[in-house]
């Protein structure tokens, strides 16, 4: 196939994944590209958003290797789609059991996968068959490899002897622009916001905030999340001072919980990258967070928030938590400087610039 230039360009995005975090990454891509090329978005029939060219073709809910994975006239659909839109790239957004299968029908087309997790968070149930399926995915030289890490294409290169030029790096952006700074409603609320699973470290956030209620007794944290809760509660000794909200978090509460909270923490024991780092900003809001994974390529240290080692104590994260809130002026900069940060660098127009510069190159 020929290089294309803007005014042509086809592409087909397929994200069969449905949980909020990624739906909104999907929608954040798809309504940007949309001002660049021509695009269309398949996608399930769970998908929350309903733009133009969007279709809802997939009947399976959670990408997991259940009854539905079996719906051959859906995978059919799909194929089928694909082939009558002929598109000039077909770009996987979110991972999926099915995506390396239909990466197998795409031969005559440029094919690009975002992978989220080239190395599988450890404790998750699907570890294993993500391993697999990576490994897949690392074999077919046909597909173009998307990262939103540094440190993962430096593991790809070094530990996984993938060609340079199969991989590409692009800066992770799930929002636009903010329109308006906003304002500190809290200045001594830490909010924990996510899927609950091991790698997640809530037992560090909670652990340190305990220590800080020993310093600031009017200290409040918001846990956010869907996931078992069980090995965590034990650890909660001042529950007054706590706000659970144990379920997957819908589109319209996550304003609300951000403007409550002060500073978003992650207290990750792994990670890869994090959509909530550009989600706090957008909400105006300063991150702390564990050094690891490829968090250091979206934490500016001291300008957005900080970054801390771990420690199996949790010393360093009780000891930023605690310093961030007492001193009402710095916080207040640093939640500037993190509404700041996004408009200027970490905007999903910008990322999608980046995706259009990387189509036009194949």
């Amino acid at each position: 196939m020929n290089k294309v230039n803007n005014d042509n360009l086809n592409v087909v995005y397929i994200s069969l994944a449905t949980s909020p975090g990624m739906q909104r990454y999907t929608n954040s891509i798809f309504t940007q590209a949309i001002n660049f090329s021509r695009c269309h978005l398949i996608t399930s029939k769970y998908y929350d958003y309903d733009e133009e060219n969007t279709y809802k073709l997939v009947s399976m809910r959670k990408p997991s290797i259940n009854k539905e994975f079996f719906y051959v006239n859906d995978f059919i659909k799909v194929i089928r789609k694909i082939n009558k839109l002929k598109p000039d790239i077909v770009h996987f957004l979110s991972d999926h059991p099915w995506n390396y299968f239909i990466s197998l029908f795409l031969k005559k087309y440029k094919v690009v996968y975002t992978l989220h997790d080239p190395i599988p968070h450890p404790g998750e149930g699907i570890s294993k068959f993500k391993e697999i399926h990576n490994s897949l995915v690392f074999f077919n030289k046909n597909i173009l490899l998307l990262l939103h890490g540094q440190s993962q294409v430096d593991y790809l290169k070094e530990e996984k002897n993938i060609e340079a030029n199969r991989i590409k790096y692009v800066k992770l952006a799930t929002e636009n622009p903010s329109e308006k700074y906003s304002e500190l409603i809290e200045h001594s609320t830490f909010l924990f916001f996510g899927r609950i699973r091991p790698y997640k470290g809530l037992e560090n956030f909670i652990m340190a905030f305990e220590q800080v209620l020993k310093q600031n007794k009017n200290s409040k944290a918001i846990i956010a999340g869907e996931g078992s809760m069980d090995e965590y509660l034990p650890l909660i000794k001042s529950k007054e001072r706590y706000e659970i909200l144990n379920y997957e978090i819908p589109e319209d509460q996550i304003e609300t919980i951000f403007r409550k909270s002060s500073v978003v923490v992650l207290p990750y024991n792994s990670a890869t990258q994090s959509g909530i780092t550009s989600l706090a900003y957008y909400f105006s809001r300063p991150v702390i967070a564990h050094n690891v994974g490829s968090l250091s390529e979206y934490v500016v240290d001291g300008e957005t928030g900080f970054l801390i080692s771990k420690d199996k104590n949790n010393i360093p994260l009780m000891d930023k938590m605690s310093h961030i809130i007492s001193d009402p002026d710095r916080l207040k900069q640093l939640s500037i400087n993190s509404f700041n940060y996004l408009n200027n660098s970490l905007t999903a127009e910008k990322m999608v610039k980046d995706m259009i510069g990387i189509y036009q190159s194949l």
